[in-house]
């Protein structure tokens, strides 16, 4: 999955290249996809703003390579409340 999700930031960075507080990333562990969109979109799984994977180094912005990677071999909460999974990471 964080991969799947390294791709998504790094397209919206190269599209965007922008800090945007109302965009959100949804990542769904059972169809094993991500997604983008606005705040008010509806779309399944973890609903993550995506500033939360970025960060800043100078002027540049990059994908936060390390807090993907945690985010993607936790149990993130709501996957916990549906007990095990069988996901490969």
């Amino acid at each position: 999955m964080a991969n799947l999700i390294v791709e998504k930031v790094k397209q919206y960075l190269s599209e965007f290249n922008s800090l945007d507080e109302e965009t959100f990333v949804w990542v769904d562990w059972d169809a094993r996809c991500v997604y983008i969109g606005k705040a008010d979109e509806e779309h399944e799984g973890d609903k993550i703003p995506i500033c939360d994977f970025i960060y800043e180094e100078g002027d540049t912005l990059m994908p936060d390579y390390d807090l993907i990677d945690t985010y993607a071999a936790s149990e993130w909460p709501s996957h916990r409340e549906q007990g095990p999974s069988n996901r490969n990471l």
